[in-house]
């Protein structure tokens, strides 16, 4: 991990487990469909997350 990246760890509070888990999430490709994230919830931690577009965001996302 890059010096920048430790200090965003450190800033939110990421165990190493999350810090793995973001270093190899995948980010928005058009095979997977989908891309990952971590979402923290106050008080609750950071849970895994895949997002996907709906038919309307996907076609805008395309250019139509």
């Amino acid at each position: 991990m890059e010096q920048g990246d430790d200090t965003l760890a450190e800033w939110f509070g990421l165990s190493d487990r999350e810090i793995a888990y973001v270093r190899t999430a995948k980010a928005g490709e058009d095979d997977a469909g989908f891309s990952e994230a971590l979402l923290g919830v106050d008080e609750e931690g950071w849970f895994p997350l895949r997002i996907r577009a709906s038919p309307v965001e996907q076609e805008v996302i395309d250019g139509g």
